[in-house]
């Protein structure tokens, strides 16, 4: 008979709602020995309890449950399980459908199986690091590998491209003689434009050249407090200047040299308009 998974005891009211059963009988593991018979369909909450504390007082695991639809023979579907030893929740709610685990597996494993599983699945993930690690390891080596082969493959290029000189050379030898005549012409012609404007400067008529402007000998005026000598001087002067000459120094003195103005009233008797009079 196939087993369709494995239950908990809390699970066999909603196992029996399922496949619509309403009878059950429970063996040990390996179907031999019957620990509950089958019981009336009416007294099926009843032996759903007896099923349990049945269970809860042997030492045994995992049994094997086998639903009914039918104890007459008129319908011979049966449903079989395994049973695991599992204490029923208080709190759990009853009119809740229960999630059936359906795990066509064998019975549970006994402490020292599981703990064998757990150590090879431990020494399968340390295998898996290690793989990983060896993988990562030789990528990284495949990648230098690759940058190298570039590397020198564009080295390889470098050395047979033409360098910067030989470009230079080559342009030189192909351009320089198509325009060695256009330079040629070039500068035969700044030549002649430089004589040209050499022979225009000869040509030009000579400008006479401006006679520097004579400084006064007597400008700024001098003070007669503080410049006695330069004073005496300048009454010498204006006797021996052209009248026109003297008539300009009085009025400029008038305005610019009060001071020097009075001794020129007192020394040559000038009057207000600035003319002299002759004694």
């Amino acid at each position: 008979m196939h087993n369709l998974g494995t239950i908990t005891p809390d699970q066999i009211a909603s196992t029996c709602k399922k496949h619509v059963c309403h009878y059950f009988y429970l063996t040990d593991v390996n179907g031999q020995t019957r620990h509950v018979q089958i019981g009336a369909k009416k007294d099926l909450d009843k032996k759903i309890a007896e099923a349990v504390q049945t269970i809860s007082s042997l030492q045994d695991q995992v049994f094997r449950i086998v639903f009914l639809k039918s104890t007459s023979g008129t319908d011979k579907a049966e449903y079989c399980y395994y049973l695991s030893k599992t204490p029923a929740s208080a709190n759990a709610p009853t009119n809740q459908p229960q999630t059936i685990i359906n795990t066509p597996f064998e019975p549970a494993r006994s402490m020292s199986e599981a703990l064998k599983d757990a150590h090879e699945m431990a020494t399968l993930r340390a295998d898996n690091k290690r793989l990983q690690d060896e993988v990562n390891r030789l990528t990284a080596e495949c990648g230098e590998l690759r940058a190298e082969a570039m590397a020198e493959e564009e080295s390889k290029e470098l050395a047979a491209a033409p360098t910067g000189i030989d470009k230079a050379a080559g342009f030189m030898k192909e351009i320089l003689p198509q325009f060695l005549p256009i330079a040629d012409k070039y500068f035969e012609l700044a030549e002649k434009k430089l004589q040209l404007q050499a022979l225009a400067l000869s040509q030009r008529p000579q400008q006479p050249a401006q006679q520097p402007r004579k400084k006064h000998p007597f400008r700024p005026f001098p003070n007669p407090e503080t410049e006695t000598e330069r004073t005496q001087q300048y009454l010498t002067w204006l006797e021996s200047v052209p009248d026109n000459v003297f008539k300009m120094e009085i009025i400029a003195a008038k305005t610019q040299a009060p001071a020097l103005y009075t001794i020129l009233e007192q020394e040559f008797n000038t009057p207000n308009d600035g003319e002299e009079v002759n004694s």
